[in-house]
């Protein structure tokens, strides 16, 4: 049974259903070329609760389930992107090392909105190489993440859709 979960897992992108970001709430990774060490903190600029780095010798990257923020950090639920094993709550610093991918399955082109609501206008546009590889996470609502992602030069800033979202580790989906 565990296999079929783990499978599951995969397969959806996540631990709430077959599409990734389904849950209403916002998840992201720290990106998984990143060797360092991130800190949780009990409270917005208090004590360190966890550290938490990469298990790359076992394949376990760290994933994390945004939940409030303030100017400048995320609180946030980690977990172990293989077993789903929670690492803990607490708060994290908003940094260039948090990111997501873009579902590219279908359609290889994804529109950034000027706000979290796709009846908003778009305020860019990427293309084919233009979206590949990660997008900073700068803010959240609800499930829609506010990235940036600099592109020959060009800094690209908007709201990303949740379908248009893919937290796997493991495949960039495109």
């Amino acid at each position: 049974m565990r296999k079929i979960w783990i499978l599951l897992f995969f397969w959806g992108g996540g631990v709430c259903g077959i599409a990734p970001n389904d849950c209403g709430t916002a998840r992201v990774f720290i990106d998984p070329d990143y060797a360092g060490m991130k800190y949780l903190y009990d409270t917005p600029g208090g004590k360190i609760v966890k550290k938490l780095q990469h298990d790359i010798r076992n394949g376990e990257y760290v994933l994390l389930t945004l939940l409030e923020k303030n100017d400048s950090m995320f609180h946030v639920q980690a977990e172990y992107s293989g077993q789903g094993d929670s690492i803990g709550k607490g708060w994290i610093k908003k940094d260039k090392t948090l990111g997501i991918y873009f579902k590219k399955e279908v359609i290889d082109t994804l529109s950034l909105y000027r706000s979290p609501d796709r009846e908003e206008s778009i305020v860019c546009i990427l293309k084919g190489e233009d979206n590949a590889g990660m997008y900073t996470v700068i803010d959240f609502i609800g499930n829609w993440l506010k990235v940036r992602k600099l592109v020959k030069g060009k800094v690209y800033e908007g709201w990303m859709a949740p379908t248009d979202q893919w937290d796997n580790v493991y495949t960039t989906c495109s």
